[in-house]
């Protein structure tokens, strides 16, 4: 299905039958141009992708819990073989969509994997879980009541703590 080169350049165009036939996962355009969710990792805008074709497959089977709303069991080890990755990285994806308010995780303990409900971005900012970082002032989601920074400048005011209390426990030194 290529077309023969034109001139020196070669050219290779994707005819319509062939889009059409393949299986393609679906990105929001969104959570590129938005301006709370175009700082995520593009790791986590292709996991939240892969969660919404599940979520698909999820309500042709019916998987609706007790609250009637869909859920997905997408278990860490099939997150790292599909997005390439290691267990720690699947999981850091996973937290961040939470932290964004795209994904909520209810772990279900005994060695059984977490059951995942995914969010639209309708329900964004609905919930009484958001607070204003104290670093930026963005809006973003609190998943303990620890969290005082937005999920972009708490590695940042970790980074800034460090040194300041490094150059605090060398000036003890000198003293």
């Amino acid at each position: 299905m290529i077309l023969p080169a034109v001139g020196r350049h070669e050219t290779r165009t994707v005819l319509s039958s062939w889009f059409v036939e393949g299986a393609f996962y679906r990105i929001p355009k969104r959570l590129f141009t938005d301006r709370d969710l175009k700082t995520m990792t593009n790791g986590s805008k292709i996991l939240y992708g892969l969660l919404l074709d599940r979520v698909d497959l999820s309500a042709r089977n019916r998987w609706i819990d007790e609250a009637n709303r869909i859920f997905i069991i997408y278990p860490r080890e099939e997150i790292c073989d599909h997005m390439g990755c290691a267990p720690k990285t699947a999981t850091k994806l996973v937290v961040e969509l939470e932290d964004r308010g795209l994904a909520e995780r209810r772990i279900q303990g005994l060695g059984k994997p977490a059951v995942l409900y995914v969010k639209n971005f309708a329900s964004r900012g609905q919930d009484s879980n958001y607070e204003i970082c104290e670093n930026c002032g963005e809006k973003y989601r609190k998943t303990n009541n620890h969290m005082k920074y937005c999920p972009d400048c708490r590695s940042e005011v970790r980074r800034r703590k460090k040194r300041q209390y490094e150059a605090d426990r060398r000036a003890k030194k000198r003293v």
